[in-house]
């Protein structure tokens, strides 16, 4: 049985439906960012993001594909100066996508408009000295070449980054301090004293328009078994449904 759209909070009016449903292969998938300023930001068809327009500014995009069960983990590849943030928007609302898809919204400061969100960002992150190291030995044209990946605990309420170098010259991870996994909490509901009831949406913000980000794949690792999305703005598969 399918679960209702109420269960999933489905964006069915007012968001862009997706151009396509991206390959599913030995149960992977990848994560369709399809909520952005088209001002400012490119999504290619095999999921490149990328900058438009002005060199230096504020770029969200955002996937309309939430979860709130089960446990799910998605990849990307950045080249990028490390002026950027990944991380899950909760529980957005007609308002927010207006502001992504219209604006140049940000995640903290005196006016953000993205609050709601658990985020990772490097430059906080990870020290200094840390990232220098890494740019110096692995950099070009101040760039580093790093896989994240994003995993959503639903079970455990909480999300990790997990940050791998590379040599680019190579392709090949290597050792740097800098690598390791990154945990937040996610958001409890005081008023009914759980963790319980919200849905979680990738989002990416980047600030240099020639940082690129490599939608890689999105995995459930309750079961590795991913089924069509529901009404392209939520996935399950039955088996994970079968464990909640």
């Amino acid at each position: 049985e399918n679960p209702t759209n109420e269960e999933y909070k489905i964006f069915q009016n007012w968001i862009d439906p997706m151009n396509e449903l991206i390959l599913q292969y030995h149960g992977t998938m990848k994560i369709n960012f399809n909520i952005f300023n088209h001002d400012y930001v490119s999504v290619t068809e095999n999921k490149l993001v990328t900058g438009l327009d002005k060199p230096y500014m504020n770029r969200i995009v955002m996937s309309n594909i939430g979860f709130n069960k089960g446990i799910n983990e998605w990849r990307i590849r950045c080249r990028s100066s490390m002026h950027f943030v990944l991380g899950v928007f909760t529980d957005p609302n007609e308002k927010n996508i207006h502001e992504i898809k219209t604006g140049r919204p940000w995640f903290y400061g005196r006016d953000a408009e993205l609050k709601n969100a658990k985020i990772w960002d490097a430059r906080f992150e990870i020290e200094e000295n840390i990232l220098s190291s890494a740019m110096d030995k692995y950099g070009h044209n101040n760039q580093i070449l790093t896989d994240i990946a994003i995993q959503l605990n639903c079970k455990e309420n909480r999300v990790e980054f997990t940050v791998k170098l590379m040599d680019p010259k190579v392709g090949e991870y290597v050792k740097h301090e800098m690598n390791g996994t990154y945990t937040k909490r996610l958001w409890f509901d005081i008023h009914q004293h759980t963790w319980l009831g919200h849905v979680y949406y990738p989002i990416l913000g980047f600030y240099n328009r020639e940082d690129e980000f490599q939608i890689i794949e999105c995995e459930c690792l309750d079961c590795n078994n991913i089924s069509e999305p529901v009404q392209q703005a939520a996935f399950y598969c039955d088996c994970c449904k079968q464990k909640q």
